[in-house]
């Protein structure tokens, strides 16, 4: 998917050889904006500077070291870097904002349910999508 692979993108520039873009993405990225466990363990590590050897041995799954290690292989040098951090990063937030809308917007159906007053999810809910507009127009 589009957001697995922003994700490992992410992964391979913050593990790879271009010093600033990954700059560029310890200071952009936040950690639990991977919707991936595996992944979002290994960015933790990786944002403390850990050695991408190491990455790996944090996990004792077979098929979770064996994904890590592929991401990490692959940590090629991308043409204009710093840029597609950016884009990545947008595309986690964008994510995140929609899953919490959903979210306020599933509580409030259960609130009007129960005949509660939403109004206070209401408000959140506007601010979400004023957000969601200002990251998908930035």
């Amino acid at each position: 998917s589009g957001l697995e692979k922003a994700q490992v993108d992410l992964i391979r520039i913050l593990t790879g050889p271009d010093p600033e873009a990954r700059s560029r993405a310890m200071e952009m990225i936040k950690p639990e904006q991977f919707t991936d466990p595996v992944l979002q363990q290994v960015v933790r590590q990786a944002l403390k500077k850990a050695d991408p050897a190491a990455l790996v041995d944090l996990f004792t799954d077979k098929a979770d070291r064996e994904r890590v290690a592929a991401v990490l292989v692959e940590a090629t040098p991308y043409e204009n870097a710093e840029q597609m951090v950016v884009d990545c990063v947008k595309k986690l937030e964008i994510h995140h904002l929609k899953e919490e809308i959903a979210r306020l917007r599933a509580q409030m159906k259960q609130m009007e349910a129960r005949e509660e007053d939403p109004e206070s999810l209401l408000l959140e809910v506007a601010r979400l999508q004023q957000e969601l507009r200002y990251v998908q127009n930035r």
